[in-house]
C-alpha cells in the first residue's frame, strides 16, 4: 500500500509537469473551460479545441477515466512511452476532423446532436492487425508482436471515413460542463469523434511463454482493455529437420494452409528451422467464432460482458495460462485509478 501511494504521488508529479508544459490539463487542474451559456456552446468549444489542437483546453472538459486523458498529453510531451508516437500522429491528424451541430434536437438534458467526419482509424487498425497476424502466422518474424508498428501505420494511413451523427451528453457542474464517457452511448460519441480510435487507445500486447519437454510455446495476445481481439501462438518443437525432403516440407505447409483456409479469421503456418519445426496459429476474433475457439480448447478464458456484447477476457486468459505454468508479460502498463 505504501509503495502504491508513493507511485501515485510520483505519477501526480509527472502529470503536473506535463500539464504545465501544455499550459493546462484535464478537469481539476489549472486549465479552465471557456465560459459557456449552455451545453451546446460548451460542446462547440470542446470540439473546436480538439479540431485546432488546443488539447490542454479540450482536456478541461474531461473527467478521470476518459481514455483521451492519456492520449492527448503525448502531443506535447510523454504519456505512455510505447504508444506515444502513435498518439502523436493521431493528435496531429485531428485537425482534419470536421463537425457541425445538428438541427435535430435531443429530448435529454444537456445533450446535443453533433455531425462529425474523421478518418476511419478503427477500420484501418483492424485491417492492419489482420494483415500483421496473417504475415507472422504464415511466414514467421514479429510483424504481429510488434503492435506499435502496425498501429502506427494504420493511424498514419487511415482513409477519411463517412460523416455520421450522434449525441454528446454533458454533465453540468459549478465550474462548467463535462463530457460523459462511461456509458455505451457516450463511448459511441467518443468513437465517432476519434474515428473509432477511442476503442484502441488502451491496446496492449501480452506475451506468454512456457517450455515443456523441450517444446517451446509462445502466445502473443492483443487486447483492447480486457477484451482479447486477436492472438497468435507459436510452437517450436525439436525435430530432425535434415531428414525432411522438399516434398515433406511442401506437404506440411499445404496442410496448414488448407486447414486455415477452412476457418474464417484463422491463419496458420509452418517454418522449418535448424533442428526444429515452428508451427503458428493466429486468430482474429473480429472474424473467428470465439465460442468455437473456447469450446475447442484453442484458447483459455471466459465470457464477460453485458446484454449487448460478450468477449474473451484477457485477465481470465492470463490467469488460466499462469495456472498452467506459463509466464506472461503485458505492455504497455496503463495507469489505473483505484
Amino acid at each position: 500500500m505504501k509503495n502504491r501511494k508513493i507511485k501515485n504521488m510520483l505519477r501526480s508529479s509527472v502529470l503536473l509537469l506535463v500539464c504545465l508544459g501544455l499550459a493546462g490539463c484535464a478537469a481539476g487542474t489549472a486549465s479552465k473551460q471557456e465560459k459557456a451559456g449552455d451545453a451546446e456552446e460548451a460542446a462547440v468549444n470542446f470540439l473546436t479545441d480538439m479540431q485546432s489542437g488546443s488539447y490542454e483546453a479540450a482536456m478541461a472538459y474531461m473527467e478521470e477515466g476518459n481514455e483521451l486523458l492519456h492520449v492527448l498529453p503525448a502531443a506535447a510531451g510523454e504519456s505512455v512511452p510505447e504508444m506515444d508516437e502513435v498518439y502523436r500522429r493521431f493528435c496531429e491528424q485531428m485537425k482534419e476532423m470536421t463537425f457541425s451541430i445538428s438541427d435535430e434536437k435531443v429530448e435529454l438534458p444537456d445533450t446535443v446532436n453533433v455531425t462529425i467526419r474523421n478518418r476511419d482509424y478503427g477500420g484501418a487498425i483492424r485491417t492492419a492487425m489482420a494483415e500483421a497476424l496473417q504475415l507472422q502466422s504464415e511466414q514467421g518474424g514479429d510483424s504481429f508482436a510488434d503492435f506499435t508498428s502496425w498501429m502506427g501505420q494504420a493511424v498514419e494511413n487511415a482513409p477519411m471515413g463517412e460523416e455520421d451523427t450522434h449525441h454528446i451528453t454533458m454533465t453540468k457542474r459549478k465550474d462548467g460542463y463535462y463530457i460523459q464517457h462511461s456509458g455505451y452511448p457516450d463511448q459511441t460519441f467518443l468513437n465517432l469523434l476519434t474515428g473509432g480510435f477511442y476503442e484502441y487507445m488502451d491496446l496492449t500486447m501480452t506475451t506468454c511463454t512456457m517450455e515443456e519437454d523441450g517444446v517451446k510455446y509462445t502466445y502473443y495476445i492483443a487486447a483492447a482493455g480486457d477484451e482479447v481481439i486477436s492472438y497468435l501462438v507459436e510452437t517450436a518443437e525439436p525435430f530432425d529437420t535434415a531428414s525432411l525432403t522438399d516434398e515433406d516440407i511442401a506437404g506440411m505447409k499445404a496442410y496448414y494452409e488448407e486447414t486455415a483456409a477452412a476457418q474464417e479469421g484463422v491463419y496458420m503456418g509452418c517454418q522449418i528451422g535448424d533442428g526444429e519445426i515452428v508451427t503458428a496459429t493466429g486468430i482474429d476474433f473480429y472474424e473467428a467464432s470465439q465460442t468455437a475457439m473456447i469450446n475447442a480448447g484453442i484458447v483459455s478464458g471466459k465470457y464477460s460482458g453485458n446484454t449487448t456484447s460478450s468477449y474473451l477476457s484477457l485477465n481470465a486468459t492470463i490467469q488460466g495460462f499462469e495456472s498452467d505454468g506459463m509466464t506472461c508479460e503485458t505492455v504497455p502498463q496503463y495507469d489505473t485509478e483505484e
